[in-house]
């Protein structure tokens, strides 16, 4: 008799792809959550409980535009940092609920490099969670993931950032436009670089493949640090007639 975990990932190791999320939340629904840290009984539709929900490093002071957080200010809501007050955004709003601190590089690093899927439906499901928690005017029409070059997603087996969205979009209702854009450079990986290595790995990276684009989306990703790779994918965007860019990342770097 297979237990919650271990059924879980056969279903990963076995279902074929395009069948596999669906599988995964019929499976869900027949079992109670469970905390990932703790093994405690998680709360409705989150696999934490409400004790180690409470000890994530909320993002709670933050840029509105590059989600670099800041100090409190009271009766202030809608800030910028430094940097972001002298130049013209391409990102126009960034929503980054959590820092990069435990346990959020746990579920990051373990999901990109230990293959452990079950921690993006936990991300996605924070991501959805915490956005719904924020007043906005305006919500994107759609969903963009940071695509992955094949070579590295033929290598991991599937896109972190991706599977991110979809328990996201899930949550909210939001379509997820997996092909609309592609990696067309294998690029160095981002960790370790300085800014401006950043700035040079990422120039060119991306092309848009569709000629049909909302006018308003959100980029998805785990883990925004210098916001390079972020701001490269939503210039690409806009040339190809986006009008609005956001930003959804898991936490952010400081």
């Amino acid at each position: 008799m297979f237990e919650h975990g271990s059924l879980l990932s056969f279903v990963y190791k076995t279902v074929k792809k395009d069948l596999c999320m669906d599988a995964i939340n019929r499976i869900r629904a027949c079992f109670p959550s469970y905390c990932c840290l703790c093994d405690s009984r998680g709360q409705d539709g989150l696999d934490l409980c409400g004790i180690c929900r409470d000890t994530l490093p909320d993002n709670v002071c933050a840029c509105v535009q590059c989600g670099l957080p800041l100090p409190r200010v009271a009766g202030i809501k809608r800030r910028l940092c430094g940097r972001c007050q002298i130049s013209r955004p391409v990102v126009t709003e960034v929503h980054a609920p959590f820092l990069y601190r435990y346990p959020m590089p746990y579920f990051v690093t373990s999901l990109k490099f230990q293959g452990e899927q079950k921690y993006a439906r936990l991300l996605g499901d924070l991501l959805a969670q915490t956005r719904l928690s924020v007043a906005s005017e305006t919500w994107p029409e759609a969903l963009v993931p940071v695509p992955l070059h094949r070579t590295r997603l033929v290598a991991r087996g599937f896109n972190q950032s991706a599977l991110i969205a979809h328990y996201c979009g899930q949550r909210l209702g939001l379509p997820v436009l997996n092909h609309v854009v592609r990696r067309t450079v294998n690029t160095q990986a981002q960790t370790g670089l300085s800014r401006l290595q950043r700035l040079q790995n990422i120039r060119g990276a991306f092309a848009v493949t569709s000629r049909r684009l909302p006018a308003h989306v959100a980029i998805v990703d785990d883990v925004l640090t210098t916001g390079s790779t972020l701001r490269e994918l939503a210039r690409c965007l806009r040339r190809a007639g986006v009008s609005r860019v956001d930003a959804w990342v898991c936490a952010r770097a400081s």
